[in-house]
């Protein structure tokens, strides 16, 4: 239950906080309050919003106009999110394209739209089963069973050692070997299924020539749970340097291009992440009614690709040969960004 609380505390956050981004006048007016001073930079007013700063001629200083503000913020968005998130669904690239163009008023801008989906992601992915149900699993006999078959494992090598020395056959210890190998295989395969991490002493036994990657494993080996979670916190936080990190890829797709700008990959990419956000939600929301894990793969991995064509097309008017090639490269820049952006959050969790 507290999950789900969080989840819908995340939601409301960001719907407050995407529309205190995306708001171009602050508030709605009755016409009551159209002459006289404004109230932020004493301009002379002469209609519902000042002409020099923007404000709306009517504030309030009560808690019912308060608690409209929030309300309004939460569940109206302005009523721009009915006419945005249709057209980032089935037209994105108009929608990209129309936004460039400058048609601002009626669409949620990128940015307030983007951090609308970080809040819904992370709370949605709050709903559903849980880590409390791995907690009543029985790890301890998992654990057990993992340590009595290494332990196997070390007696069987020695007496395959003490065979070799004494120049007598090892088939009959081979074959148990590979039986005790197999089961091993099976029971730390159940326990990453069951906890998301490796054992501890699985952990313990891995070392590389990278120093940077055995402290990063060092830190999971001492406790998964805190590992994970403090990485789940950093993606919430920062998942914004997608957008930076992606950009001179879409700028290598256009470099010859001198009718479009950095801004203009700028939108793409942030509606972009937006339509995968929304994905990744519907799929979850999908996942947790029943739906076929055979239709959420390849709903995963058709339906990607297809927007961006869609996408690519509609906002820089290419060719059908030219928004497939980079799609192409597109998801392949995807997987680098994803990994960079990783590696940054880790690297910032070793920082701290």
């Amino acid at each position: 239950m507290t999950t789900e609380m969080e989840g819908l505390t995340d939601i409301a956050t960001g719907a407050l906080a995407a529309h205190a981004v995306d708001r171009r006048k602050a508030g709605h007016t009755s016409g009551d309050h159209e002459t006289g001073l404004c109230l932020n930079c004493q301009t002379e007013l002469s209609g519902p919003y000042c002409h020099a700063c923007g404000q709306s001629a009517h504030t309030h200083r009560t808690l019912l106009g308060f608690g409209h503000d929030i309300l309004h913020g939460v569940f109206h968005f302005e009523g721009r999110v009915w006419h945005t998130i249709p057209m980032l669904v089935m037209r994105p690239g108009e929608l990209t394209r129309r936004y460039i163009n400058g048609e601002r008023v009626r669409f949620i801008s990128p940015v307030a739209l983007f951090l609308f989906m970080v809040f819904l992601t992370f709370a949605v992915l709050n709903f559903g089963p849980s880590a409390d149900v791995n907690a009543k699993l029985d790890t301890a006999a998992l654990n057990t069973k993992i340590a009595d078959t290494e332990a196997q494992r070390q007696t069987l090598e020695s007496s395959r050692k003490a065979l070799i020395a004494k120049g007598q056959p090892t088939e009959a210890v081979d074959a148990q070997l590979s039986v005790n190998t197999k089961a091993l295989d099976t029971l730390r395969s159940a326990h990453m299924a069951d906890h998301g991490a490796p054992t501890k002493e699985m952990l313990d036994q891995v070392h590389t020539d990278i120093e940077p990657l055995n402290k990063v494993l060092h830190k999971l080996a001492e406790n998964p749970s805190l590992f994970f979670y403090k990485l789940q916190s950093s993606a919430y936080k920062f998942l914004w340097l997608l957008i930076p990190i992606s950009l001179p890829f879409i700028w290598l797709m256009f470099a010859w291009r001198k009718d479009v700008a950095l801004y203009d990959h700028a939108v793409f990419a942030t509606y972009s992440l937006s339509a995968m956000m929304l994905l990744m939600v519907v799929l979850h929301l999908l996942s947790l009614a029943g739906v076929p894990d055979a239709i959420y793969g390849w709903t995963l991995v058709l339906l990607p690709p297809f927007h961006m064509y869609r996408q690519l097309r509609g906002t820089y008017g290419v060719s059908r040969f030219g928004g497939l090639w980079r799609v192409a490269f597109l998801l392949v820049s995807a997987g680098v960004s994803s990994l960079i952006f990783a590696l940054l959050l880790i690297e910032m969790l070793m920082a701290h």
